[in-house]
């Protein structure tokens, strides 16, 4: 009874130090693919706003001007 609750306690062990490895990986990786995209994202998100700021200029109507100007 004693040999089969020590072997389950070593699986146990093993299965957490192994996901726990795992997990740690993943978070590095996807923090170190962060890191390089980071860069690119400010200049794209400031392309997306000036086009849509255009977008909004192009939808707004806006009044003719008099003929002295």
């Amino acid at each position: 009874m004693e040999c089969s609750r020590r072997r389950s306690i070593d699986f146990l062990a093993t299965m957490l130090a192994v996901s726990g490895a795992y997990i740690s990986s993943v978070h590095f990786m996807q923090n170190g693919e962060r890191a390089n995209l980071h860069p690119v994202v400010i200049p794209d998100q400031a392309l997306i706003s000036l086009e849509e700021v255009q977008s909004f200029e192009q939808q707004v109507e806006f009044p003719a001007l008099p003929a002295q100007y």
